[in-house]
């Protein structure tokens, strides 16, 4: 599915098609965790995908646009993986895969950040509210390219 066209279109019902999303322009939001299928999701610069109050497993996005969301971003992979999207919006993000997610978009959410496994690598602009967790085993540092980045643990 490619949406081309600015305004917003919404998908509230289940979905099952394997080809993938295109967002090329203006906002797709959805309304429930199975609107989008089963493969890659691809925001273009200027698009949004707004997950509303859905969950989404952000192993699924490609391209650099915004992920607006009132739901919750997860990460539960042993793969390495860089994401170059910006989350935005009240979302929380959960990663519980043992391998290294790392967020290089200008990230801005305000639901919280929970780091049960692996290491979250982060880019000089990704910020989130000041509620975190973090297991011990758990690691969060600065992505390779941005040494002088913030963290978002102490």
């Amino acid at each position: 599915m490619t949406k081309t066209t600015t305004g917003t279109v919404t998908l509230s019902g289940a979905n099952t098609y394997t080809g993938g999303t295109t967002i090329s322009a203006g906002t797709l939001a959805i309304g429930n965790a199975s609107a989008l299928g089963t493969s890659t999701v691809t925001v273009a610069s200027g698009a949004t995908l707004d997950l509303s109050s859905t969950a989404f497993d952000v192993t699924k996005l490609a391209g650099t646009g915004n992920i607006a969301s009132g739901g919750v971003f997860s990460y539960t992979s042993a793969a390495s993986a860089t994401v170059a999207n910006a989350f935005t919006g009240s979302a929380a993000f959960n990663k519980s895969g043992t391998g290294t997610l790392t967020l290089s978009g200008d990230s801005r959410y305000s639901g919280g950040t929970t780091l049960s496994a692996g290491t979250l690598a982060v880019g000089s602009n990704t910020r989130s509210a000041p509620a975190h967790s973090r297991s011990p085993a758990a690691r969060c540092r600065p992505a390779a390219a941005h040494a002088r980045s913030r963290t978002v643990f102490p």
